[in-house]
């Protein structure tokens, strides 16, 4: 399959240091903050200083990723994974919006693999492509609009 790319955005009442620590938030607590991540496949190999090695996924799909970052940026790049091909990047960038809150950018690059996959390639595709990502990541900004 060839690379896909998704992109997608949100204007929230959060504030852009919310998303920064969800974003980097590397304990116990990042299922709760990424409902879409399976807490039994959440594995921390190391947290540096913006660095970080994480495996996380839900279901038959997991990646290993190298999460980098900076003050309003977070790039995570597969090292390896059941359904993609190693490269698949996720990146998100946060603006500070006019009166409060922010303006999140997500950036998204995937080349689907293997029986896994072609299944998920599929789903995404019958679900809108980036609307499917974006509605999982809508979840995670309603936890943080929720905290206040």
């Amino acid at each position: 399959m060839a690379k896909k790319t998704f992109d997608y955005s949100t204007d929230s009442k959060a504030a852009p240091a919310k998303f920064m620590a969800a974003a980097t938030d590397f304990t116990d607590n990042r299922p709760k903050l990424w409902p879409n991540l399976s807490p039994n496949r959440y594995k921390v190999y190391s947290v540096g200083d913006h660095v970080a090695d994480i495996g996380e996924g839900t279901g038959p799909g997991y990646g290993r990723f190298k999460y980098d970052w900076t003050d309003d940026m977070v790039r995570a790049v597969a090292t390896e994974a059941t359904a993609t091909k190693p490269g698949a990047l996720w990146q998100m960038t946060v603006k500070p919006r006019e009166g409060g809150g922010s303006h999140v950018e997500v950036h998204q690059e995937l080349e689907f693999t293997g029986p896994i996959g072609f299944i998920f390639g599929l789903t995404v595709g019958l679900s809108g492509g980036a609307k499917f990502f974006e509605k999982g990541f809508l979840k995670t900004v309603a936890l943080l609009e929720a905290e206040g």
